[in-house]
């Protein structure tokens, strides 16, 4: 009976002891849910019942200026693209479906590949056949068709889904709509079929309208450029970096981050049909679109520039070449003209980056004869020479164990400094150089910025160099070859802002592109900025009319405009390669008019003409021509 007892007691202690257990573990799971797990569970919980939605915000536009900026254009602006997908699974009739829809996508590729050869034709020389041309077109990394074409052949070249000839192959685009259709809806219990990454809305709404069922359309933003290559490499691009799009060169890429702007966001409940219900703990982060950014160029002279210096590439044949217009007062940029260009709109296309460049800020080369204004102002600034000051010119003139000619090789016997100017005598600017001491003649060198970025609000600008002449010891032969502009390297812009500052009475202004940034409401407008006074009113005078005589008198007269005195001076330099000069040239010709009130200042540099020797033939009447326009453009009335 005992035993019996004790038995029971057992029972009845672990059935208390179970109890209790599952008790305390229900409690430690309870208290693991609810306390360590608690923003786990709380973050499904909301994932079934708020919804979030990032929103992108829309880049901001790129202007250019009308005549006296009353009115502005957009250069780089946003459009509706649409990335055409498909779910086979819902496709009723896949025949019908692949027949009506590939005549559409072949549609917009024939008039893509249109557009493309019109562009490409636009940034080549005339020489270049129409086979290269179509080559350029076809050499695409997003076209979409070409691509699928390609991926669907076999290994002996031909296409999978085209054994038999049709009337159809008469058209190879609607051959190629049509293989991609058929490949991509091979199996027709996919969920998802990509189909075109980048329709236009034209042609995604003529698909629209045919109602079938499994064509869907998503909507995304593409930067677009209505001008196509007008002022290219000062916009740069929208490309791709580490799969993210963003600026690629110049302004885009300087100015990215204000032109992107900042993504919003949606916070908010979903009822059980998954629809928004903004109540409750509801949050709304607005959206912040980009800045827009008024650029200082004048469209007119702009395109201007742009047409006389593809005109000058067909004509003398160039390597590359720039045309650069500044107000010497203000430093605005009027125009910047770069050769060869590109079409943004199909930046892909060029497989040669160096077309993405802007050579007036990011190359450099040697000035040759133009720098002779530099050095002829720091020595007439110093009182050391004046225009009517005499020199005898012998052809050459020894420095140390070298000789040093005038380019022709001829000698003039007794001449005046305005003469050197004239017949741009490399013993002239010699000569003037040695009246003062290598120390100073560096120090206005400095003056005038060279050797430092101008600090434009351009993507990758880069600096000349005078490293040569800061050399300790210093070397004579470099300071007399650098009189006339050899030795030493400059960029473009580097050079018109200093021939600017003659313009300006002898001062330094740093020159900008960038007008005004406008940011939702509010205006950031750029100011003029002094930079220094270089040389004196009276000594920047005296250049200004040297100037003017190259061209009444001298090697500038193919660059003169009737009735306007022109200031101006030619260049012919020598191009090294490898540390030995060849017989390659730069010709170019800076100057500015009318000399009372000089409107602009302006710089032609043209890389290796061909079959022409100097600069008074090639860049000089090119210069005449840009001149030209701007004065009448401008209703400058003629005083002489």
């Amino acid at each position: 009976m005992k035993k019996k007892k004790n038995e029971s007691f057992w029972r009845i202690n672990f059935l208390l002891s179970a109890i209790i257990l599952g008790f305390l573990t229900v409690l430690a799971r309870m208290v693991f849910l609810q306390v360590f797990k608690f923003s786990d569970y709380k973050a499904m919980a909301d994932g079934q019942h708020r919804m979030f939605q990032k929103i992108l915000p829309d880049r901001g536009k790129i202007f250019v200026a009308g005549k006296n900026k009353e009115n502005y254009f957009p250069v780089a602006t946003n459009r509706k693209s649409f990335l055409f997908y498909a779910v086979p699974r819902e496709i009723k009739n896949r025949d019908e479906f692949i027949e009506k829809i590939s005549i559409i996508i072949a549609d917009e590729r024939r008039k893509d590949d249109s557009d493309l050869k019109d562009a490409m034709q636009r940034v080549i020389i005339k020489d270049d056949s129409d086979e290269n041309i179509d080559k350029k077109a076809e050499q695409s990394d997003d076209n979409p068709i070409l691509l699928q074409n390609a991926a669907d052949k076999g290994e002996d070249g031909k296409s999978e889904n085209n054994s038999s000839k049709t009337d159809d192959q008469l058209d190879e685009y609607l051959v190629s709509a049509k293989d991609l259709l058929k490949n991509r809806l091979k199996n027709m219990n996919d969920p998802y079929e990509m189909i075109m990454k980048d329709m236009s809305e034209e042609y995604a709404d003529r698909i629209k309208q045919l109602n079938f069922k499994g064509a869907y359309f998503t909507e995304v933003s593409k930067r677009y450029y209505p001008e196509q290559e007008f002022a290219a490499d000062i916009l740069g691009f929208v490309g791709f970096k580490n799969n993210n799009r963003v600026g690629r060169y110049g302004i885009e890429e300087f100015f990215n981050t204000e032109l992107e702007g900042q993504p919003g966001s949606i916070l908010g409940e979903k009822d059980t049909q998954g629809r928004w219900v903004f109540i409750g703990n509801g949050e709304i982060n607005p959206v912040k679109n980009g800045c827009d950014i008024y650029l200082s160029l004048d469209r007119n002279i702009q395109f201007e520039a742009e047409r006389t210096l593809k005109e000058a590439a067909e004509m003398y044949k160039i390597d590359s070449g720039s045309i650069i217009v500044i107000n010497p007062q203000t430093g605005e940029i009027m125009a910047m003209a770069d050769w060869p260009t590109f079409n943004p709109n199909y930046y892909g296309k060029f497989t040669n980056f160096d077309v993405f460049q802007n050579g007036i800020i990011q190359k450099v080369y040697e000035p040759g004869s133009i720098f002779k204004v530099i050095t002829m102002s720091a020595a007439m600034n110093e009182g050391k020479v004046s225009p009517q000051t005499k020199y005898e010119d012998k052809g050459f003139v020894a420095v140390r164990d070298r000789i040093i000619r005038n380019v022709n090789r001829k000698s003039y016997g007794i001449q005046t400094m305005t003469e050197v100017f004239e017949k741009s005598l490399n013993t002239g600017a010699i000569f003037a150089q040695q009246t003062i001491s290598n120390t100073v003649f560096l120090d206005y060198i400095k003056k005038y910025n060279f050797g430092e970025i101008t600090g434009i609000a351009l993507s990758g600008e880069v600096a000349g160099s005078i490293k040569s002449l800061e050399k300790m010891p210093a070397n004579p032969v470099n300071y007399a070859t650098s009189s006339f502009g050899q030795g030493i390297s400059v960029t473009p812009i580097e050079m018109i802002s200093a021939i600017s500052a003659v313009a300006n009475k002898g001062i330094l202004m740093r020159p900008y592109i960038v007008s005004k940034i406008v940011k939702g409401g509010d205006e950031y407008i750029k100011k003029s900025e002094k930079i220094r006074r270089v040389i004196s009113e009276e000594t920047a005078a005296k250049i200004s009319a040297m100037m003017v005589s190259v061209v009444r008198n001298g090697s500038g007269k193919p660059a003169g405009v009737d009735g306007y005195n022109i200031a101006g001076k030619t260049g012919t330099a020598q191009i090294p390669e490898n540390g030995i000069y060849t017989n390659k040239s730069i010709h170019s010709f800076v100057g500015f008019g009318p000399l009372e009130d000089p409107a602009f200042a302006m710089l032609v540099k043209l890389d290796n003409p061909k079959k022409i020797r100097f600069s008074s033939s090639t860049a000089a009447p090119t210069f005449g021509k840009m001149a030209k326009f701007i004065l009448e453009y401008y209703s400058i009335p003629p005083n002489r």
